[in-house]
C-alpha cells in the first residue's frame, strides 16, 4: 500500500520541526524520527489506519504520559 501523500508530507514537517530544536535532547530526537519512521512503515503496510497515523505524528510519536528520558544522551 502507499502511504499517502498528505501523511508523507507531515511526517517529514514533524521531522524537520525535531531537527531544528536545539533545546531538545539528541537522543530524544533520534528516538522520535525512528518512530516517525516505523509510523509510517507501518501504514505501507496496512497495519494502522490513517486516524492512527496522524494520532501518532500529532502527538510526536510519544504515548501519554511517558517518560522520554531513558533516550537522553549526554551532551558534549
Amino acid at each position: 500500500m502507499k502511504v499517502e501523500r498528505f501523511i508523507r508530507e507531515y511526517a517529514s514537517y514533524i521531522k524537520k520541526v525535531n531537527e531544528h530544536n536545539e533545546l531538545m535532547n539528541p537522543g530524544i530526537r533520534a528516538e522520535i524520527a525512528r518512530r516517525i519512521d516505523d509510523t509510517l512503515k507501518a501504514r505501507e503496510y496496512g497495519w494502522i489506519t490513517v486516524d492512527e497515523v496522524m494520532r501518532s505524528l500529532g502527538n510526536g510519536c510519544m504515548r501519554d504520559g511517558e517518560d522520554m528520558s531513558a533516550y537522553m544522551t549526554k551532551e558534549d
